[in-house]
């Protein structure tokens, strides 16, 4: 499908202002070897392939790698918008998939694209 990159961030835009195949690339961020270690200490994930060079050199990465959910953490870091707008929460994640390791020295970035908008029904008591 084809894509149109858009000027305004979609957090800055209401329902009604998105268009289907509108795409936002963010800026980029290169993952450091502090990175993994904060994570880690601060996670209390100390999983081998992020802790320890020795045994991560012997794993299929062949290296310390990443943990997936920093991954995931480090790249809402790079889309939210900071400032106050319309989008007021994270509805959440489908098929979040990990597809492909990230290691120290290594540059993500994010693209969204809109696919669909659904129109949610409000269920009773909901405050949303």
């Amino acid at each position: 499908a084809e894509t149109t990159e858009s000027g305004k961030h979609p957090f800055q835009k209401y329902f009604e202002e998105l268009k289907i195949g509108e795409a936002f690339t963010t800026d980029k961020r290169t993952v450091t070897d502090k990175d993994v270690e904060e994570f880690a200490e601060l996670s209390g994930d100390h999983f081998y392939a992020h802790t320890d060079p020795d045994a991560a050199s012997r794993s299929l990465f062949g290296k310390i790698v990443a943990h997936g959910y920093f991954v995931l953490s480090a790249t809402a870091g790079l889309f939210v918008h900071p400032d106050e707008g319309p989008v007021m929460l994270n509805y959440g994640l489908e098929n979040l998939r990990f597809v492909a390791p990230v290691a120290p020295g290594d540059t993500i970035q994010a693209k969204l694209i809109l696919k669909r908008k659904n129109v949610r029904q409000q269920k009773k008591d909901d405050p949303f």
